[in-house]
Parts: C-alpha cells; structure tokens; sequence
C-alpha cells in the first residue's frame, strides 16, 4: 500500500508544527516574563535594603565623630560638609572590612589613654580612615613610642640657659 500525500496535507502538517513551535515560544516567553518580573522584585527588595544599609552606615558615621570628639577632644575636629562627605566614603570604604566594624572603637578608646596619639597633630580622622594600615597601627600599640617622648617632656621640663642664668642671679 503506496501513501500519497498532497500539497495541502503537507502544508496543513507544516502549519501545525509552526502552530506547535508558537505555543512553545510563548511558554518560553512567558517563563522569561515571569523569571524578569521576579527578579525586578528582588531588585528592588535589594535596592531597599542598601538604603536601609547606607542609613545605617550614616548612623554609625555620626556615632563615630561623637566617639573621636568625646575621645580625643584636643586631635583635629572636622566640620566642613565636603570634609564628611569625603570622611563619609572612607567610613563606608573602612566597614567593608569585618575587623574594622569589630574594632573601630576600642581602638579609638585605645587611642585616647595615649598622650602621645591624643597630642600629635598628625592623628586626625582622615588618618584613621585613610587606609587599612594606619588604624590598625594604633589598635596594635605600633604609635605607643610617642607616649615615651611626651612623658620624657612631661616629667623632666626642659630646662633653658635663660632658667640656669635666673637661679644664678637669684641665688
């Protein structure tokens, strides 16, 4: 038995499998619409969690210059809005790191029991955030040697020619 088959039954079979890879492409489609819209959401779940997150960055910022005034009161104060913003993103860069947002401040407590660091003008907030490095040197005791230097001053003045030529003619 020979099967023939026409031109229109062919067409009607290549149109039923096109009509087939249709309904496909739009399950495709719609799988697609679904997965973006999902993600849109997350998105936008994430986006308000950053926020939440930056809010709470700046929060933390404003407890940080309240503990470096309170702390070392007679080390560099900032105040200008450029200069906080700029100390605003190295905060932010500083909390990335685990051990920074553990030990910012103790460290800071750490720094204000040393003459040295509370005397020295090179110790300021941009100091502190600048890098990874220079925190880390006062949490781990590597600026200690200025205290010595200001003890010495402290204990033993400095004693000028102008004070021995005094005591000689006062007797």
């Amino acid at each position: 038995m020979v099967v023939t088959h026409t031109r229109e039954d062919l067409n009607l079979k290549d149109l039923n499998l096109n009509l087939k890879l249709l309904e496909d492409n739009i399950k495709l489609l719609e799988l697609r619409v679904k997965k973006l819209e999902e993600e849109d959401g997350y998105r936008k779940e994430r986006e308000e969690e950053e926020k939440k997150k930056g809010s709470t960055l700046e929060k933390q910022f404003t407890i940080l210059l309240a503990e470096w005034k309170r702390l070392l009161p007679t080390n560099q104060q900032p105040t200008s809005k450029p200069v906080l913003d700029r100390y605003l993103a190295k905060f932010k860069a500083r909390m990335r790191d685990a051990e920074f947002r553990l030990e910012w401040q103790p460290t800071l407590e750490r720094a204000s029991t040393h003459i040295g660091i509370r005397k020295s003008k090179n110790i300021t907030l941009e100091y502190f955030l600048r890098n990874d490095i220079n925190w880390r040197k006062i949490q781990n005791g590597v600026l200690d040697f200025w205290d010595k230097q200001y003890t010495d001053e402290e204990i033993q003045p400095t004693v000028s020619a102008y004070d021995v030529w005094e005591a000689q003619q006062n007797g």
